[in-house]
């Protein structure tokens, strides 16, 4: 899969969210793994989860200061 703009962190997330839930409920529905196994995901999602946002909160783009015009004989 291509893209034409790099992903951002919190889209990146989601795709990962996404393919977490498709994976734990063919696991689930397979009995490959158990209720403790999941949680134990769920946490360590949860964890990643609060890393990214803090990331995003942390990389907000600065607004450059508006430049005054000034007269060339001021």
């Amino acid at each position: 899969m291509t893209f034409s703009r790099p992903q951002t962190p919190r889209e990146a997330l989601g795709n990962m969210a996404l393919s977490m839930v498709i994976w734990i409920t063919g696991q689930c529905c397979a009995h490959w793994i158990n209720l403790v196994d999941i949680w134990r995901l769920i946490a360590v999602f949860l964890l990643g989860l609060a890393v990214v946002e803090l990331v995003c909160d942390e990389a907000k783009p600065v607004k450059p200061k508006p430049k005054r015009n000034r007269l060339p004989f001021e």
